[in-house]
């Protein structure tokens, strides 16, 4: 701050001394607050706290003591209004308040610049009062710019924080017992607010008071003037002026009334939900009548652009019906004035009344604009959705035809050809089998007199072919005489663009075109003849399969079973399947339809609705599974009885019909079968509830759909139509039965079976500590299964919003993203406490099944049988003990779980790699073990400054990315940029962007330096002392380590987006300028995808062999041992080893990378790629090889210092 007397006392002369002594603001006198018109609701500890400090606010001179500056500066507030708020409320508050401060602080500091033309004061004589009255002028212009700064600040970034944090929490009035009412809480967030807007002044004024501290010497020669308010006396002087402030910074201006942010963004938010609502019906009907024309138009293109050009006329008709209907529906005049009525408004420094009737209607209006606006954009992308769909499937088939038969043909004509050839090449395939069969049956012997035998394809082409060739024949000719008929009448199309898929575009084609298509089918025919026969016999000669009794019933039984089934055996399995599967979607059918009609209830109370199966599968899938319980076993009986007599083909036989090539099945085999079909079953089952219910869904849909049409009557309504299928009324409300709607088995009466039927009995003992029927297991697994997405989903949520909102934890920790062993102990606790409904729900639901639970009694004379009954009382018991235990087990795995994915999710959502847990942003290593604690408060304003600077450097890499990509970079060895994978892209553009970033880089390190200048340390008692010059050197440079680290992953992620930009859609791959193979993006990923996996792998093992070595003091072969040295001393003894090491792995990876390069493709321009020579092939394979070689160098290094630092 500067001293005027620092120029001298000599420089300054008296003036006259006539002026005004006592001087007043203009603009600072205001109305007294009229409360009169104010909401009845509205307290009087209002009036007093907050309307009064709303008036003061603006550029008033309020010297008197505010205790916004104390930490707990709402405490009076709260105490005198009756309120209960909780600490942790107190503390986000005051979080708020302390990050407006600092930013004001920061701003205000611009104050200093008023006096800086007292630099260029030279020694001439001064009039002191002139000289004040300059300074006065200056100070007031330079704090009108500020102080509209700091207000601007204030709403953009406070303001809806504060809003936030006041209505998401739970705040109590003492006095009356009741949660804090909207109005209540509008009031709060004024005089938060207003306090705010109030410290600005406050805070300014330190600066001027503090000048005129400096300067006592000169102000006490002039006494007669009053310079204590420098914005009057600027207006004396030269007639400087304060701006008008029409309302306080917690108001708004909307809908032609000043209201409070809070009431602006409640009305916002009824508005766009009602909006949502009305869209969402207005977007039904739109889409409806797109797949109406676009399934039954003839003229599909020319209907749906008609029905683009009607959309603002008639659409808009439609939309104001909607809108109107639903006000009427949805009650909104009577919410929107019900709010009105308490709605708190502001004019000229008080609240007044306002016609809430033109309030109302001006609302409206505006939501019917915004409706308007946004359904009317809505329609008309979903109509050209479906006009682009349409031509993009017409030109990406009449590319595909086009190359396939040289013209564009319709797709209906191409359909046909295909279906031609589809109907012989079944013919053919059937005919040429049994062929090759009988010969082999007969022995048939060829011209040159060998005998046909089971041999490869290259072996016995020479004689079979011609045969084969001779056989089909007949087919072959049939086939292209019926091609030539269709042919006669072939449509083609020129113009993509002009053709809509159905009729309109098209013409004949003409004689040449059809004889090239004809020319191309009879090449194709022979083409695929000649595969097929290869195929045929491949198959015979492999499998051994013939045809029984003309039932070719399954030809992968091997790869199913695992064992050759005999074929009668394998349909008779297949039909068992089909005749259960049968009763089970009747049984399920109409369970579904039942509970849908009856509003089924489910044990967490939720009631059925007709919503995805995904969303329900949870509460559904358990009732479905009991639905089929009984009916599960009677289906593994009916297949274990059918297994003991099942038969199996031998190994190198032919079956021919006969069992004389079979035989019976092994327990094994049949264990092996029968678990098989068990599991099929369940998985079979679930598939099938989701497929009933998404059919209910649909059929639901479709019926109670109301069709609207307000265009040209193509929409009819039809709704009277019953959405499920009828049956007999019956109560689905009450607990499913054992054996409700299925055969029963009699549970009173033990069922013996074969052991065969549940499989090994290895598999039925569990940690249970009972044989527990396997079926049942299933069934337990998925009750856990339902109630552990319940905790997951739970957990998810809570810890989401916990770190959100920076939660602070039992032991006064903020919490952050850190790992769970750094939070488990207080977190755990939390969670347990939060899932305790869930949990007990889980042990309800398993109590009431292992009541009705099977164990599997082994009979000890005859081990190959046993029982099955209902579980015990005492059993029971000992079940639900064991349960408890099992419960409790998983759900420290789920908390583990959740918060690794909540953590991991929240890296993923930000850019902000960096913000993490702030108590482990600086705890640095020191002198070999020592570690620097920082205070809080001082790993907040490091995360804050980080933060800052990452959105800088976010927006200079995305603007540069962006200016690069649009005009096409060229980079010094000619390669032209191009949508390509970062790890590709990064070698050339990093330096490139760190250049740009590096002032930056270099401004980050000097405000953190300064954070960390006056930063303290928290020492093992609890107490702060000051860091030291070597520990602020230790941290920053750990903290820039980490923002150097964070900037690579932040360039990669913007990288990402700019070029999934569709401004880029067009844009092609990278260009090379000299001789260099440009692979797709794709390819090149594919590629970077198999690098990384092994070179995890190798990292893995060299790992391993390093410590390996270091622990058992590995001897080379010159004598010396290892030891902890740096890796140039060791490397030339190291390399040798750990490349005999992996030689293995980097041998697999040439392997792969060679599958992935042959099916690369090179890009010759912007819109197309080809195949790539078998020279380019190995060119690329080489130059990755290269690349794995040199860069595994560099891992073996960095291994080996990892290592060692570990020691």
């Amino acid at each position: 701050m500067y001293s005027i007397s620092s120029h001298g006392k000599r420089c300054f002369v008296f003036g006259d001394s006539d002026a005004e002594s006592g001087i007043t603001n203009p603009q600072s006198s205001s109305s007294p607050v009229s409360v009169s018109c104010f909401p009845q609701d509205c307290s009087s500890l209002f009036s007093k706290f907050s309307l009064d400090l709303c008036t003061t606010c603006g550029y008033e001179f309020g010297f008197e003591s505010l205790d916004v500056l104390d930490d707990v500066f709402l405490r009076e507030y709260v105490s005198k209004c009756g309120y209960k708020f909780t600490d942790y409320f107190l503390l986000i508050v005051n979080d708020h308040k302390i990050l407006f401060i600092e930013k004001i602080d920061s701003i205000l500091t611009g104050l200093c610049s008023s006096f800086d033309f007292l630099r260029d004061l030279g020694q001439e004589n001064i009039d002191i009062r002139l000289l004040m009255d300059r300074i006065c002028a200056s100070f007031s212009r330079c704090l009108c710019d500020l102080r509209s700064k700091c207000v601007d600040f204030l709403r953009a970034d406070i303001i809806p924080k504060i809003i936030k944090s006041i209505f998401d929490s739970d705040l109590v009035c003492v006095i009356s017992d009741r949660m804090v009412s909207y109005s209540e809480r509008e009031q709060l967030f004024l005089y938060f607010v207003a306090s705010l807007e109030k410290l600005i002044m406050i805070k300014a004024m330190k600066y001027w008071r503090y000048f005129c501290s400096e300067n006592k010497y000169v102000l006490s020669l002039i006494p007669s003037v009053d310079y204590s308010n420098p914005l009057a006396r600027a207006y004396v002087f030269d007639g400087t002026s304060v701006p008008n402030v029409n309302h306080p910074a917690a108001f708004t201006n909307r809908f032609g009334v000043c209201i409070s942010f809070v009431a602006a963004d409640e009305i916002d938010r009824m508005i766009f939900s009602f909006i949502i609502k009305c869209d969402d019906v207005l977007r039904k009907v739109i889409r409806y009548k797109c797949l109406y024309i676009y399934n039954y138009s003839d003229s599909t293109d020319s209907d749906l652009r008609k029905l683009y050009d009607s959309v603002i006329d008639k659409f808009k008709l439609l939309i104001e019906e909607e809108f109107n209907k639903k006000i009427i529906e949805d009650k909104i005049d009577n919410i929107l004035n019900d709010f009105l009525n308490k709605l708190i408004l502001w004019d000229n420094n008080k609240v007044v009344s306002a016609n809430r009737t033109l309030l109302f209607k001006k609302i409206t209006e505006y939501m019917l604009d915004l409706l308007i606006n946004k359904s009317t954009c809505g329609a008309r992308s979903i109509i050209g959705d479906f006009r682009e769909g349409r031509l993009s499937f017409i030109n990406r088939f009449s590319r595909d035809w086009r190359s396939r038969w040289g013209v564009k043909l319709h797709p209906e004509d191409s359909h046909k050809i295909s279906f031609i050839r589809s109907k012989y090449y079944c013919k053919v395939r059937k005919f040429i089998r049994d062929k090759f069969c009988e010969m082999i049956k007969k022995e048939y012997k060829f011209l040159d007199g060998t005998v046909i035998s089971m041999v490869d394809w290259d072996k016995i082409s020479k004689n079979l072919l011609p045969i084969a060739q001779e056989e089909v024949k007949l087919f072959v000719i049939m086939e292209h005489q019926e091609l030539m008929v269709f042919l006669s009448n072939v449509r083609v199309f020129d113009d993509s663009s002009v053709f809509d898929g159905s009729s309109y575009g098209t013409r004949d084609a003409t004689v040449e075109e059809k004889d090239k298509i004809f020319r191309f089918s009879t090449e194709l025919i022979s083409t695929k003849n000649k595969e097929l026969f290869i195929r045929v016999w491949k198959n015979i000669t492999e499998e051994g399969l013939f045809e029984s009794k003309s039932k070719r019933l399954s030809l992968n039984w091997r790869s199913k079973w695992g064992v050759r089934l005999y074929p009668e055996d394998n349909y008779e399995i297949l039909s068992i399947r089909r005749r259960f599967e049968a009763k089970f979607a009747r049984i399920i059918r109409n369970k579904f339809s039942a509970m849908l009609k009856e509003g089924y209830k489910f044990s967490d109370d939720t009631i059925i609705d007709f919503v995805c199966w995904d969303k329900i599968s949870d509460n559904l899938f358990p009732v479905a599974q009991e639905m089929v319980k009984n009916l599960v076993d009677r289906e593994c009986l009916e297949l274990s009885r059918f297994l003991l007599n099942v038969r199996i083909l031998g190994k190198n036989n032919i079956f021919d019909g006969s069992c004389l090539i079979s035989r019976n099945a092994t327990v094994e085999e049949r264990d092996r079968i029968f678990r098989g079909s068990v599991a099929y079953i369940h998985k079979r089952n679930k598939e099938l509830f989701g497929k009933i219910w998404n059919s209910l869904i649909s059929e639901a849909e479709d019926n109670n759909t109301k069709q609207i049409d307000h265009f040209d009557g193509l929409l009819k309504s039809d709704s009277d139509d019953n959405c499920v299928d009828s049956m007999p009324a019956s109560s689905v409300n009450d607990d499913v039965p054992l054996s409700a709607s299925a055969p029963t088995i009699d549970d009173e009466a033990s069922l013996a079976v074969s052991l065969q039927s549940l499989g090994k009995v290895d598999s039925v003992i569990n940690t249970w500590g009972l044989n527990i029927h396997p079926v049942d297991c299933r069934f337990i697994l998925s009750i856990r299964k339902k109630f552990s997405n319940k905790v997951r989903n739970h957990l998810i949520e809570l810890f989401s919003s916990m770190l959100e909102n920076r939660a602070v934890l039992p032991s006064g920790r903020v919490l952050g993203s850190c790992s769970w062993a750094s939070i488990s102990s207080e977190l755990s606790q939390v969670a347990i406490k939060s899932t305790e409904s869930i949990v007990e729900n889980q042990y309800v639901e398993l109590g009431k099944f292992l009541s009705k639970a099977r164990v599997v009694d082994v009979d000890k004379s005859d081990s190959s049988s046993c029982v099955v009954r209902v579980v015990t009382d005492d059993e029971k018991r000992s079940l639900m003990v064991r349960a408890r235990k099992l419960v409790d087990k998983r759900l420290s795995d789920s908390f583990r779980f959740s918060w690794m994915y909540v953590v991991c999710r929240n890296s993923a959502d930000t850019l902000d790699d960096y913000e993490g847990d702030c108590q482990n942003e600086n705890l640095i290593n020191v002198n070999g073990g020592s570690v620097i604690v920082l205070r809080y408060s001082d790993n907040i304003d490091i995360l804050n400054t980080r933060k800052k600077y990452t959105n800088e450097i976010k927006s200079v890499a995305y603007d540069k990315f962006k200016e690069m990509m649009s005009s096409r970079y060229k980079f010094d060895d000619g390669t032209v940029i191009g949508k390509i994978g970062w790890h590709v892209a990064s070698k050339k553009i990093l330096p490139i962007i760190n250049d740009e970033v590096k002032n930056i880089f270099e401004n980050e390190r000097i405000e953190l330096g300064n954070i960390l200048s006056v930063a303290s340390v928290v020492v093992s008692d609890g107490t702060h002392r000051s860091i030291t010059s070597e520990e602020r050197s230790i941290v920053l440079r750990n903290v820039m380590k980490r923002v150097y680290i964070s900037s690579k992953v932040l360039y990669r992620r913007v990288w990402n987006i700019v070029i999934e930009l569709p401004e880029f859609e067009d844009l092609g791959e990278w260009e090379s300028g000299g001789s260099g193979i440009n692979l797709r993006l794709v390819d090149d990923d594919a590629i970077f995808s198999v690098r990384r996996r092994f070179s995890s792998l190798i990292g893995g093992v060299v790992r391993d062999k390093f410590i390996a070595m270091l622990n058992n003091k590995y001897k080379f072969d010159d004598g010396s041992s290892i030891g902890a040295f740096a890796w140039f001393r060791m490397s030339k003894k190291l390399l040798p080893i750990v490349k005999h090491e992996v030689s293995g792995i980097i041998k697999n990876e040439r392997e792969e990378l060679e599958k992935v390069i042959s099916l690369s493709r090179v890009v010759v321009d912007r819109k197309a790629d080809r195949e790539l020579t078998d020279v380019e092939k190995n060119v690329v394979l080489e130059k990755v090889m290269s690349l794995v070689y040199s860069s595994s160098k560099v891992l073996f290094k960095r291994i080996w210092i990892r290592v060692i630092n570990s020691l």
